[in-house]
């Protein structure tokens, strides 16, 4: 019995030094070029802001420190070729963003007002964009292949 214990241990710790919990870069996702003009993101806090205010909500406006936020997450999901937020607090910690914070990601889309349209037809999503105390976001695109988009809100 004792034999079997150790052989099924050996086996399971085997399988799991092959797991490793790094996302990494996808076959054929390795050249990520992020590209989000400042036009998109003007265009992007307009849409939204319109959109909120047939809720009745507050506009919002376009933060630097939440776009470079939302540039690295654009660039490490174009980059490893899926979308996930991995650790989001940390990275608004990192970023210097206090507080509530939210972060829409989306996958395939081009222009910015196709990817706005999607996040209001996504309840999560939708529920990001529609926090009343949210004010400031930042907005990012990054192709390798095709594109992959992260907004952030923030107070």
């Amino acid at each position: 019995m004792l034999k079997i214990r150790f052989a099924a241990a050996s086996l399971a710790a085997a399988l799991l030094a092959g797991c490793n919990t790094t996302p990494q870069p996808a076959e054929g996702y390795m050249s990520v070029k992020a590209a989000t003009p400042a036009a998109d993101a003007r265009v992007a806090a307009a849409l939204i802001s319109r959109y909120r205010a047939s809720h009745g909500l507050g506009p919002v406006r376009v933060d630097p420190q939440l776009n470079a936020a939302a540039a690295h997450q654009a660039r490490t999901v174009a980059g490893i070729g899926w979308l996930s937020h991995g650790d989001f607090a940390g990275r608004m910690a990192q970023f210097g963003v206090h507080g509530k914070a939210a972060e829409n990601l989306s996958l395939g889309l081009g222009p910015v007002e196709q990817v706005i349209a999607q996040w209001q037809g996504s309840s999560g999503h939708n529920a990001n964009m529609l926090m009343p105390e949210f004010t400031r976001i930042g907005i990012a695109r990054a192709d390798a292949g095709r594109p992959f988009w992260a907004l952030v809100l923030a107070r």
